[in-house]
């Protein structure tokens, strides 16, 4: 084989190799960042939901499997700022809300270590055992640039 070739292939197969890593991710939102200002470790949980019993529900699926779901439960470290994610294009965040969340806003609800350990799911969600909760638009957010600080 002629070695402009094999070079010209070579230097395709890069090229190609760069598109795929630029392109080939899936991309995600990250605009959203909590900050959490105490010197305790906080969890808090997104939902679009204002009802907080909405993020547990147990009982039998489709297909008569026991089911317990809740909302994954993310974590921040004291006087540190999470980002939790979104799949989608820059704007997924905007698409959640406004598509998605009840009334067009984002829920936060906020926990700390000693609920989390003392209580299960069913009994946090029950008795409303959050610290904080908050109900963000997306002019909201815009307005705060998408930080929200806890707790």
């Amino acid at each position: 084989m002629d070695t402009k070739l094999l070079r010209r292939i070579k230097e395709l197969n890069v090229f190609l190799l760069f598109l795929l890593i630029c392109f080939g991710c899936d991309p995600v939102d990250d605009k959203l960042a909590i900050v959490n200002q105490s010197d305790e470790e906080l969890f808090f949980v997104t939902s679009p939901h204002s009802d907080l019993s909405k993020l547990y529900q147990e009982g039998l699926d489709q297909h008569g499997v026991e089911v317990k779901y809740t909302n994954y439960v993310e974590e921040v470290e004291p006087n540190a700022t999470y980002r939790p994610t979104h799949f989608g294009s820059g704007n997924a965040w905007e698409r959640y809300i406004n598509q998605v969340c009840e009334g067009g806003k984002l829920r936060i609800y906020t926990f700390d270590l000693d609920t989390l350990k003392k209580y299960n799911w069913k009994e946090v969600i029950e008795n409303d055992l959050y610290l904080k909760k908050v109900e963000l638009s997306v002019d909201e957010l815009e307005k705060m640039n998408w930080k929200v600080t806890l707790p």
